[in-house]
């Protein structure tokens, strides 16, 4: 496993170049051998918030399953970003999207805020690793 903790580093180093063109990348720093706190299961992630804030969600209605507050933006560079690598068997979350691969290794994705440029380029960041 210790190639997917390689994998992901590099991953996560990439974006952290992105802080010159996109401000919403401004408080990120590379990071250096990040590995898995557990190796079984395998799992890693990376979890970076940019001026985002809890508001009240326009949607709520009392007695709905609805949540009262939602995360957003709170300005133009507003970002969320949560990446997480785990062992394909292992993952028991309720996405919408499912889960991308990196050989044996399931990645997930979950970005709030941003424009579509930086989401795409995060998305070909990860693609760039040989997705399968």
């Amino acid at each position: 496993m210790k190639k997917y903790s390689e994998i992901f580093n590099k991953i996560i180093n990439k974006i952290a170049l992105l802080k010159d063109k996109y401000p919403h990348f401004s408080e990120i720093e590379p990071i250096k051998d990040k590995i898995s706190k557990s190796s079984d299961p395998f799992e890693i992630s990376f979890l970076y918030s940019h001026n985002m804030d809890n508001v009240n969600n326009p949607r709520w209605k009392q007695g709905l399953k609805i949540p009262k507050k939602i995360l957003a933006p709170t300005s133009d560079d507003g970002i969320y970003i949560w990446i997480r690598f785990m062992e394909k068997e292992n993952y028991m979350g309720q996405r919408v999207l499912p889960p991308n691969y990196i050989g044996d290794v399931q990645v997930t994705v979950d970005i709030l805020g941003g424009n579509p440029e930086i989401k795409k380029k995060i998305k070909s960041i990860i693609k760039s690793e040989n997705l399968t």
